[in-house]
């Protein structure tokens, strides 16, 4: 098993799709769910379906824009008895399909190194009609933070000194790369590419982006 931590803020209508493919890996696993208190579409969402999840302002502390790693931070500072009772985390967005990745590392993969950062390339869908059409345009294995694997070592001993594990930004990038970095060893899953939902680069100060249609 590993402990699976999506973010969530204002992504509701993403999660509804994404959660419908990733849900019978996720259950089999401990998955936790980051949102805002204001962010009540989510939090409903996780109640209908009995997700655990951790509501903070810590997103937007100190006047930041959208501080994704400080509210992860903090979730993981008080939840820590839950995530780490598993020895592999998974930090990953609401947006993104990645129950065939999560499968093959968790019952498939022989060989699991404690030392590496490991990650997925993504078939992107700009757009609802992109995503009923199936067409989608492959994005490269970036090692970034809408698919981030690796062994809790890496943080549990810095958490038993300091309130964070993650470099805090005023926007949600920047953050994942500094944390790739610390990896020496970092390992792309081939076989298995993310399904990502919606335009990358563009909701890192937070949701601008429409929301997609997901009455249908």
């Amino acid at each position: 098993m590993i402990s699976i931590i999506t973010t969530c803020v204002n992504y509701s209508d993403f999660l509804s799709i994404t959660y419908k493919y990733n849900k019978q890996e996720f259950e089999k696993n401990y998955y936790l769910i980051v949102t805002s208190k204001k962010d009540k579409a989510t939090q409903e969402f996780c109640i209908r379906n009995s997700i655990d999840y951790y509501e903070t302002n810590a997103f937007y502390k100190g006047g930041a824009y959208f501080n994704k790693a400080n509210a992860i931070n903090e979730a993981f500072m008080f939840l820590k008895e839950k995530i780490f009772v598993n020895e592999w985390i998974l930090l990953c967005d609401a947006d993104v399909v990645v129950a065939p990745a999560v499968n093959y590392f968790v019952n498939q993969m022989e060989h699991k190194d404690a030392n590496c950062l490991y990650s997925v390339g993504r078939h992107v869908c700009n757009n609802m009609q992109e995503y009923k059409d199936r067409h989608t345009k492959y994005d490269g294995c970036e090692f970034i933070g809408f698919f981030q694997l690796f062994h809790k070592k890496h943080i549990v001993q810095h958490l038993e000194t300091y309130s964070w594990f993650l470099p805090s930004y005023d926007n949600c990038s920047g953050y994942d790369v500094e944390f790739m970095k610390k990896f020496k060893c970092r390992e792309e899953i081939h076989k298995y590419p993310a399904l990502h939902l919606g335009q990358t680069h563009i909701n890192w100060y937070g949701r601008k982006s429409k929301p997609w249609d997901t009455s249908e």
